[in-house]
């Protein structure tokens, strides 16, 4: 494991854990967050919303990252802010290179998300002839892609063997192990969503010049009002990477206070069972002590 892979970073999830925990007054900070029938796509709640800002995980500048003589961030930010630049340019900029697949790679890995890491590691390794001239260091993306590949795959498989006669760790009855078979489409999978997505940057560069060469301005708003109209969203849908869970602090100190009532119930019955049978003990001696010395004091 890396020096980073710490809890210092508390890489692993896209929030901090003291979103759910019931110590740090999250619930308190942003009640309405936490309300099951809150419309979280309204506009008019963002503002009220804004504090959940503090509990997203960060990402850059890692340990050692101060000594690189280079012109950055020295200090972690909050992992969409770099990722929407990258998809900003990727999109709109130079398009797709090796190195902001590598960089998607890799903070996609820090906050979870592994089947995006895994596809970003594979998009980062097929363009390696673009990463640098020297072949040495496109050899070293390849092994390191190959590498982070394969521990996702790993993680995805783990199952606990620490006592056999347990059932699987409580985290993975919500978000359990994919099967053989999904881990191996993995790569045919990525094929066929590449395939896709260049399918679909054809169609949008045909729309493009179709536009500009009837007269119509790139700055119009309607640029592309009638461009995939017909089709239906790209996006990746919300899964089990992105579940949080979370019981409300009203919940868990009433179970707190049953666990400590069944404690003290427990404790008290115990208790009395011990001086009972210290009772009948002393009882028991006495009455021996009674027969022992009977007879004596007849004589």
């Amino acid at each position: 494991r890396e020096e980073n892979w710490s809890s210092d970073t508390r890489y692993g999830r896209p929030n901090l854990p003291e979103l759910t925990s019931p110590y740090q007054h999250a619930e308190e900070k942003i009640p309405d967050l936490f309300r099951p029938e809150t419309n979280l796509s309204d506009p008019a709640r963002w503002d009220a919303f804004q504090p959940i800002r503090d509990y997203v995980t960060t990402v850059g500048a890692e340990q050692g990252w101060s000594a690189v003589d280079v012109p950055s961030y020295q200090s972690p930010v909050p992992f969409d802010e770099p990722v929407l630049g990258i998809i900003g340019m990727w999109r709109d900029g130079g398009g797709a290179n090796p190195h902001f697949a590598l960089a998607l790679g890799e903070t996609m890995l820090r906050v979870g998300q592994r089947y995006l890491a895994w596809n970003a590691f594979e998009r980062a390794s097929r363009m390696a002839d673009r990463y640098s001239a020297d072949p040495d260091i496109r050899r070293f993306l390849v092994s390191h892609c190959r590498g982070r590949q394969a521990a996702i795959e790993e993680t995805l498989q783990f199952v606990s063997t620490d006592d056999a006669s347990r059932s699987n760790p409580p985290w993975q009855h919500i978000s359990p192990p994919p099967t053989a078979e999904t881990l191996s489409r993995l790569t045919s999978a990525f094929d066929a969503e590449l395939e896709d997505a260049m399918a679909f940057r054809q169609r949008c560069e045909t729309y493009e010049e179709q536009q500009i060469a009837s007269g119509r301005s790139v700055f119009d708003a309607d640029f592309y009002s009638e461009f995939g109209e017909d089709r239906a969203s790209i996006s990746s849908s919300v899964g089990l990477e992105e579940t949080v869970l979370y019981v409300p602090r009203k919940v868990q100190n009433h179970w707190v206070s049953r666990r400590q009532r069944a404690g003290t119930t427990f404790g008290s019955g115990i208790g009395a069972a011990f001086v009972a049978a210290v009772i009948q003990l002393v009882r028991a001696l006495r009455g021996k002590d009674a027969k022992l010395s009977g007879p004596s004091e007849l004589r």
